[in-house]
């Protein structure tokens, strides 16, 4: 038995060995995945103590009578259900497993399209996220900001450039199916639909506020999609989707659908590109 689990771990002593790069690389993303997890768990506690001890006795006596509550575990894991934690969390367990199991060709197929998920997040959130991210910091002297800089480029940017390195290291090990740049497809049309139940079951509460003229003025420089949560990023909003601002039906339906369709194409389109650039070995 002891022979067997060190033939499990033997790779680990070795120098040049895939195995030992995809295992540390999976363990590293995991490592700061938590780092971040728990960084940004302490900046939301923060932000509700914050909030919640700024009300007077009254204004919580009506908050508790109407069984308010400051919700504090739905608040940190509500990050966890972004795409941005997925990918960077699918990367890293399969990075693991691969290490243990890189003959397995359903392995390295699901292993592909995590790379092509986490390579989606590194270049959407560059793209649309950090320019607004980056107006924020340069509006703000709270160090709250800064910290957010800080945990937001380890899970789009250090994460990301770990994962794919350590891929194109073990490219010669990787075997996978030529269906697998459409089984990319997938997980974009599901995540989509549920951005998409997640924001229509939700907007009855943002209603609240903007059906009442004198809430909407009031509030009319407060994001009030991303401050309920009702959407999961800011240019995905089913009513302002890529951050249209304008009412035209024909408009808001077609950006919807511009996202849905370049989403899909670039899943599939990364998919492609890594396994014909990386000259991955293909199977029927």
């Amino acid at each position: 038995m002891q022979k067997i689990k060190q033939s499990h771990i033997s790779f680990l002593f070795q120098k040049k060995n895939s195995s030992k790069v995809s295992f540390i690389s999976g363990i590293l993303i995991i490592v700061l995945l938590s780092i971040t997890f728990l960084g940004t768990w302490n900046l939301i506690s923060n932000e509700l103590f914050n909030s919640w001890s700024k009300l007077s006795v009254e204004q919580l006596k009506y908050l508790t009578q109407n069984r308010i509550f400051p919700e504090v575990a739905s608040s940190f894991w509500q990050r966890a259900l972004t795409f941005t934690y997925i990918s960077n969390f699918a990367a890293g367990i399969l990075l693991i497993i691969f290490a243990f199991c890189k003959n397995k060709k359903a392995i390295s197929n699901i292993l592909t399209i995590s790379i092509t998920y986490i390579t989606i997040t590194f270049l959407v959130f560059w793209g649309l996220v950090f320019p607004s991210i980056l107006k924020d910091i340069k509006n703000s002297s709270n160090q709250k900001s800064y910290w957010w800089f800080v945990f937001t480029t380890i899970i789009h940017f250090i994460n990301p450039m770990i994962a794919i390195v350590a891929f194109v290291l073990i490219k010669k090990d990787l075997v996978v199916s030529k269906y697998v740049i459409y089984w990319a497809f997938i997980f974009i049309f599901i995540y989509y639909l549920f951005a998409l139940s997640t924001f229509f079951i939700g907007e009855k509460v943002t209603n609240i506020y903007l059906n009442n003229p004198q809430l909407k003025q009031e509030l009319k420089e407060i994001n009030i999609f991303s401050s309920t949560k009702t959407t999961i990023y800011a240019f995905l909003n089913f009513k302002h989707p890529l951050f249209y601002k304008g009412n035209s039906l024909f408009a808001i339906v077609g950006l919807n659908l511009l996202i849905f369709i370049l989403g899909s194409i670039l899943a599939i389109g990364i998919t492609w590109t890594w396994i014909k650039v990386l000259k991955i070995k293909k199977y029927n």
